[in-house]
């Protein structure tokens, strides 16, 4: 087992034994972490309520995939930055705490979570393709590069003049979604695989990690489990 019996990460789900193949599974401490899981859906509310402002002024498809504007890089801003606060939430929970933190920090992130397993799908749109916005942090040797909607995003805020075009409608659907699998990677989704997620009606998880059995969750009978900090090397 990676883990003793009753101990678990902070701010990562995992299944537990009793359930091993309910991915991403549950989060143990989710009842001290009832404030900061409100906040982070309330924010993904927002974002959602833009992206679909958008989606009634673009049509997503294929042909309009790489349409700009303000818009774009706004809402593109705004995801990225809470993608940002999640991934420095859960390294923080778990002692790993520095002065400035950068991709090099956060795709350590990506052993954890299997953050790059999540594919998502939007049942609004179902002629869209799924996404799967951490797909290239597996194995990645330039984390921030790697994920082009991210890159965009350090683009577009540091010199919009000459990178404007780099907030790309597409780039919006692919933050927006990576907001909502680090909440359900992080505080778990009861419903599971191919059920709209709790979230919002706007997300569907097509694909979730695979957990070997010696990651999960141990509850001994009569124990409340204790968080340990994850190792990120």
């Amino acid at each position: 087992m990676e883990l003793c019996a009753g101990q678990y990460y902070p701010r990562i789900a995992r299944p537990s034994d009793q359930h091993p193949k309910d991915s991403p599974g549950s989060y143990p401490g989710v009842g001290e972490s009832e404030n900061e899981l409100a906040t982070a859906r309330g924010q993904l509310a927002a974002l959602l309520r833009g992206l679909e402002r958008l989606s009634q002024a673009i049509h997503p498809c294929n042909q309009t995939y790489s349409v700009c504007g303000h818009d774009t890089r706004n809402l593109l801003i705004l995801a990225c930055t809470e993608v940002e606060s999640h991934w420095k939430a859960v390294l923080v929970a778990n002692g790993y705490c520095k002065s400035k933190y950068t991709t090099a920090d956060y795709v350590k992130l990506n052993e954890a979570m299997k953050l790059h397993e999540y594919i998502v799908s939007f049942p609004k749109y179902p002629w869209m393709d799924p996404v799967c916005p951490f797909e290239r942090w597996n194995n990645s040797t330039k984390p921030t590069k790697d994920l082009e909607w991210y890159d965009a995003y350090n683009h577009v805020k540091h010199d919009r003049e000459r990178n404007f075009q780099k907030a790309k409608f597409i780039h919006c659907f692919n933050s927006v979604a990576a907001c909502g699998i680090l909440i359900c990677a992080q505080f778990g989704n009861p419903h599971g695989l191919g059920i709209r997620t709790p979230l919002s009606d706007f997300f569907l998880l097509t694909s979730v990690p695979l957990w070997a059995p010696s990651d999960v969750y141990v509850y001994p009978y009569g124990t409340k489990l204790s968080p340990v900090n994850y190792s990120f090397k």
